[in-house]
C-alpha cells in the first residue's frame, strides 16, 4: 500500500487531530507525534487504527527523539510526503513576572521542535518532493501583553518557514506556514467563547477544521507553486477594525 504519508506533531487533539482527519479522508496514512500515549493512541484508533493512523510517542524538544520519531515513520511507512508541524505550548505572564525556564519551555516546543523535525524529515522529503506546513499564529504577526514567549515564539516559526522554504527549494519541497486567529481549542477559555465573535469581522471563532482545510490545501497539487507563504486563518481580524469607534 503506498499511499503518501504526513507526520502531525501534537495530532492528539485541536487543530493537529482536525488535520490528521481531513488527510485520512484523502487517503493519506497519518502519523501522529506526541507526549501523551494515551490520547494519541486514542486519536489513531478514531481515525481507522493501523492501517490509516498511527501514534508514535515523542517530545519535539529532544533531537535524539526527533532523529528515532522519523527514523520509526520510515520503517514503518516506507516515506514521508508532508510534515506538520502543530505541537505547541503556550506560557503568559508579564515579562518583570516571567520565568526563564516557561520562556524556555516555550521557544524550545514551537521554534525549536519545528526546526529539529524540518532538519530530520528533509532528506527523506526531498526524495517525496513533499512539504512542510508550520502551524504558527496571529500571535507572530501581532503581539499583546503577557504573551512574550509565545509571540516571539510563533514570530520566529514564520521567519523559519520562510528560510526552510528557500533553502528546500532547489529540491522542490514546499514550506509554508498557517497562522490560526482565535480557534476553538482547550487554549481558550470558555468564558471568552462568547466575547471573541464580537471582536472577528466575520463573526464566529475558528473551527479546528478551518485550519485543517487550509493544511490540506497546502499540502496539494493545487499550491504546488506556493512556498515560503504565510497564510492567515482569523475570519478578518487581524485585517483592522470593523468600525472606527
Amino acid at each position: 500500500m503506498n499511499r503518501p504519508v504526513i507526520l502531525v506533531t501534537g495530532g492528539e487533539s485541536g487543530i493537529g487531530l482536525a488535520i490528521c482527519r481531513r488527510f485520512v479522508r484523502d487517503g493519506y496514512r497519518v502519523v501522529i507525534g506526541g507526549k501523551d500515549a494515551s490520547k494519541g493512541k486514542r486519536a489513531a484508533a478514531a481515525l481507522g487504527g493501523e492501517g490509516h493512523a498511527v501514534f508514535m510517542k515523542a517530545d519535539v524538544r529532544d533531537e535524539k527523539k526527533v532523529r528515532n520519531l522519523i527514523r520509526q515513520v520510515i520503517r514503518l511507512c516506507g516515506r514521508l510526503d508532508v510534515l506538520c508541524n502543530n505541537a505547541g505550548i503556550g506560557k503568559f505572564a508579564a515579562i518583570e513576572n516571567a520565568s526563564r525556564a516557561d520562556w524556555d519551555d516555550v521557544l524550545s516546543v514551537n521554534v525549536g521542535g519545528p526546526f529539529l523535525c524540518t532538519k530530520h524529515a528533509l532528506p527523506h522529503l526531498k526524495k517525496s518532493r513533499g512539504s512542510i506546513i508550520n502551524i504558527a499564529s496571529i500571535a507572530g504577526l501581532a503581539g499583546y501583553a503577557r504573551g512574550a514567549a509565545y509571540c516571539a515564539s510563533k514570530a520566529a516559526l514564520i521567519m523559519l518557514t520562510k528560510v526552510s522554504a528557500l533553502e528546500a527549494a532547489a529540491a522542490r519541497v514546499r514550506v509554508n506556514c498557517i497562522c490560526p486567529g482565535a480557534t476553538r481549542t482547550s487554549m481558550i477559555p470558555p468564558r471568552e467563547l462568547k466575547t471573541l465573535p464580537q471582536r472577528i469581522p466575520l463573526g464566529r471563532i475558528a473551527e479546528p477544521e478551518d485550519v485543517a482545510e487550509t493544511a490540506f490545501f497546502l499540502a496539494s497539487l493545487a499550491a504546488r507553486h506556493i512556498t515560503g507563504g504565510v497564510f492567515v486563518v482569523d475570519g478578518g481580524g487581524t485585517a483592522g477594525r470593523v468600525r472606527l469607534a
